[in-house]
């Protein structure tokens, strides 16, 4: 009796019963099923993803071409309020300084000569 010895287990040590055996198919079989069900899952939603963004995208070009299309038939408009703004500033100094060279650098706007100016 030199060292601890097992006479009831007839198995060498680091062996394993058929029923470990099965019982560890087992859980390998579940673990593969988790991870396909996981790699399918995921695809599917970045399936859903994408045409959630591409449905998303195609939205924002349609709003994008109505606001050009609004920018394209007010700026003409929008270019004599700012030479209205810019007579007026020429008249009053005080709105000249404080206001109009503060914002005026803000707008992109070609400086028309007024119809109103030429006569």
């Amino acid at each position: 009796m030199n060292g601890p010895e097992n006479t009831n287990n007839p198995l060498p040590m680091g062996a394993v019963t058929i029923n470990e055996a099965e019982s560890l198919r087992e859980e390998v079989q579940s673990l593969k099923f988790m991870l396909t069900s996981t790699l399918l899952l995921s695809f599917i939603f970045s399936f859903v993803v994408f045409i959630f963004l591409m449905r998303q995208n195609s939205a924002i070009a349609a709003q994008t071409a109505q606001v050009r299309q609004m920018v394209t038939a007010n700026s003409a408009q929008a270019a004599a309020v700012y030479n209205k703004l810019a007579d007026y500033a020429r008249t009053h100094p005080d709105y000249a300084q404080q206001v109009f060279q503060k914002y005026s650098r803000y707008i992109n706007v070609e400086s028309k000569p007024n119809a109103a100016a030429k006569k």
